[in-house]
């Protein structure tokens, strides 16, 4: 089955961060591709505290408390952007539900004020894109960073990884008129 989990993020505040009462928190920071490990160390270095630090893709997963996501948003290096997750949700398949699900949040107790602005964004599973209809034949997931690249490339436009020999092999079947498999 398909699963989607969509998460809404958003940009840890630093005065919000130090005076609110310790909470543990989930946090994301974005980083460019290859940087995750250095990310990762910056993170779980004694200045910045995190725990249950594990790299993603373009990015770090960790926890912590107020200050911590603080501490990341302040001392990080390599970090493009420090996000905290806010709500999750399983089911979430079509922007009208991906809306739904936004408005559900009680934003009040995150943004201060009307004239403050954020963003909703929806992290997708590849299931999710080969159900939509997004990938096709050919196309190929890259091993080192998990993009979804063109069956037409013949090296990973992210990360610039090659092709397998496994998955070229295959796309040439196809287009031979075999059947790929």
């Amino acid at each position: 089955g398909v699963c989607v989990c969509v998460m809404l993020l958003a940009l840890s505040h630093l005065s919000a961060a130090l005076s609110a009462a310790p909470r543990p928190s989930t946090y994301f920071a974005t980083t460019l591709g290859g940087l995750e490990p250095v990310l990762a160390a910056e993170l779980s270095s004694p200045e910045i505290g995190a725990s249950a630090v594990s790299c993603g893709r373009l990015g770090v997963h960790f926890e912590g408390g107020p200050e911590v996501g603080a501490r990341a948003v302040l001392w990080s290096r390599t970090a493009l952007r420090v996000m905290e997750l806010l709500e999750r949700r399983e089911g979430v398949h079509t922007q009208a539900s991906l809306y739904d699900f936004a408005r559900a949040v009680r934003w009040s107790e995150v943004v201060a004020s009307e004239q403050q602005t954020l963003s909703v964004g929806a992290v997708l599973s590849l299931d999710r894109a080969r159900a939509s209809g997004k990938m096709r034949a050919g196309d190929w997931v890259c091993r080192s960073c998990n993009a979804l690249v063109f069956a037409s490339k013949n090296e990973c436009y992210q990360c610039g990884e090659p092709r397998d020999a496994d998955t070229a092999a295959a796309a040439r079947r196809r287009l031979e008129g075999g059947s790929g498999r």
